[in-house]
């Protein structure tokens, strides 16, 4: 059974809008989730819009089995984020307890 945390304070703090976080919050988020040898389960993007809105994109999205050990799925976080490094775009982890 996978263990569930909720992301101490203060990360939670560097999201910019709830759970979603610029690249380099999301990559501490992964950091946190590698430290504490939490699996992730798969990263949700968006895009600001020029009127200030937030579009969610249904591509690019990562979603990681739960059959994926934990070290592989943070990589497969870190891959994801490094591919998708639009200034626009925003990172939502999600991972046991998220």
């Amino acid at each position: 059974m996978v263990e569930e945390k909720t992301l101490p304070a203060e990360l939670a703090q560097l999201a910019e809008r709830q759970t979603w976080f610029s690249r380099p919050n999301a990559e501490r988020v992964l950091a946190w989730l590698e430290s504490e040898r939490l699996p992730l389960y798969g990263i949700e993007a968006s895009r600001k819009q020029p009127d200030g809105n937030w579009m969610l994109l249904l591509d690019p999205m990562l979603s990681v089995g739960d059959d994926v050990e934990p070290a592989a799925s943070i990589q497969q976080g870190r891959d994801f984020i490094a591919q998708h490094s639009d200034a626009d775009l925003m990172f939502e982890p999600v991972w046991p307890g998220y």
